[in-house]
């Protein structure tokens, strides 16, 4: 059969099986051989789209028509199937969809009676015989379509204008949709019931799509929307874009070396577990594993910093950064802008005094904001170094349930390295009362389990 080949076949045989890697040449390399050259030409190179954190023109081949009105005047257009994956099934899910109901539905998911779980045949050590296996851990390759119908119907008076929102003109002249006026209206509901409903959240993603992919030029803008509110869905990007991340932050992250064992690694297993388990995502093991990678990247990569364990350790810092960044290259980015802005010096191996100054500063704050607060903490010994530390070392991630951090870390990362204070002083400020009427044993109580 070899001797049948013909010798530019055996030629491109012969480089692919080169012993040396170094040697052996890439798939790129090896689809410039003459033996590719009739084909080659009917397939055009693949391009990779452009990222947001990319050097490269987005709008390189961007074609629009001579005029731009005539996007949005095709009344059968569905402007729905142009949006992303993502995005759409966001907007399903706001609209009353329920995947676990679907697959349900179509027995995908099976509800088993406790007593078929139980084995046949158990031994002292926990091994257990005589149990089939789980349906829910075997492959099943069924493909369930999810109806839209609930969330075209939800969007039916949606303009198509909302679909492509200009960014430079005045807005009062544009042409206003038949829901226009209850989305002014939706703006002044509180922040819960905006992020839930579907209409609002559509006309959001859409505008901060536009502008991120617009990024850094269209940065005060981004600036200013945030400022407003940030769609859930592009929470973890809009943060990245709001902290200045930038440059080819995939490959910093992947040639740092997240493998090879360190002295932290212990600490690090420990604490991972400790932070925010009621949350699925975080508690699960591709989480924890996740978790770990990105942490010890940041570790790994400061070698002048020290990772801080136990109750005051800045994990829980990075824990809402990586949650809505998908524990990527992003999060890592993130939290390597994060912690020179808000948390400078504090993971130094000796930071008692860089500490201390914060909460002098601190003290300083509350006692010009609220000096009869100040001097009724004083007089009980109720000093920051008791119930602070924790706040700042971790941005309050510590104290507060993830759907607070959310919206708290939304309003911090458009103030400057200051503004945690403020936030302080706030905390201070909503529970001044019960302050003022207790004394130090009560207030200890009251500040380690936070309302």
């Amino acid at each position: 059969m070899f001797q049948d080949l013909s010798e530019n076949i055996i030629a491109l045989l012969k480089k692919c099986l080169t012993f040396q890697p170094s040697k052996r040449q890439v798939f790129k390399e090896l689809l410039h051989d003459s033996l590719f050259s009739e084909v080659s030409s009917v397939y055009p190179p693949f391009h990779k789209p452009a990222g947001l954190f990319s050097s490269s023109p987005r709008c390189a081949n961007l074609t629009l028509p001579e005029d731009i009105s005539q996007l949005c005047k095709d009344e059968d257009s569905d402007y729905l199937a142009e949006r992303s994956i993502e995005e759409v099934y966001y907007l399903w899910c706001l609209a009353g969809g329920d995947l676990e109901k679907e697959l349900v539905n179509n027995e995908i998911i099976r509800s088993k009676p406790p007593v078929c779980t139980l084995p046949n045949f158990l031994l002292e050590d926990g091994e257990s015989f005589g149990q089939g296996r789980d349906r829910s851990s075997l492959l099943d390759d069924t493909t369930v379509t999810l109806s839209l119908c609930q969330l075209r119907n939800r969007l039916k008076d949606v303009g198509g204008e909302a679909f492509y929102p200009l960014l430079e003109d005045d807005q009062s002249t544009l042409p206003h949709s038949n829901s226009s006026n209850e989305l002014s209206a939706a703006a002044s509901l509180p922040l819960i019931i905006r992020e839930r409903d579907t209409e609002y959240q559509l006309n959001r993603i859409i505008l901060f799509d536009r502008l991120l992919k617009a990024y850094p030029y269209k940065k005060n803008q981004i600036w200013k929307e945030a400022r407003v509110d940030i769609p859930p869905l592009l929470r973890g990007i809009t943060w990245a874009a709001l902290l200045g991340v930038e440059g080819a932050i995939q490959a910093k992250y992947d040639a740092i070396d997240k493998d090879t064992p360190i002295p932290t690694d212990r600490q690090i297993e420990v604490d991972i577990p400790r932070c925010h388990q009621y949350d699925e995502l975080l508690s699960s093991p591709e989480g924890h594993a996740k978790f770990r990678r990105v942490l010890k990247a940041w570790v790994v990569s400061h070698p002048d910093l020290v990772y801080w364990q136990g109750e005051g350790t800045y994990v829980s810092t990075s824990v809402v950064a990586s949650i809505f960044l998908n524990f990527s290259a992003l999060a890592y980015a993130c939290m390597s802008a994060f912690i020179p802005k808000y948390l400078y010096n504090f993971f130094l191996k000796d930071n008692s005094h860089v500490i201390q100054e914060y909460l002098t500063v601190f003290s300083q704050m509350i006692a010009f904001h609220d000096p009869e607060l100040s001097n009724h903490l004083n007089e009980i010994g109720f000093i920051p170094d008791l119930y602070a530390i924790p706040w700042f070392l971790t941005m309050f991630t510590h104290v507060f349930p993830l759907h607070k951090i959310f919206h708290l870390w939304d309003t911090l990362l458009l103030g400057n390295s200051s503004f945690p204070f403020c936030i302080g002083v706030a905390i201070l400020q909503q529970l001044r009362d019960r302050l003022l009427a207790n004394g130090f044993n009560e207030c200890i109580l009251l500040f380690s389990d936070l309302p």
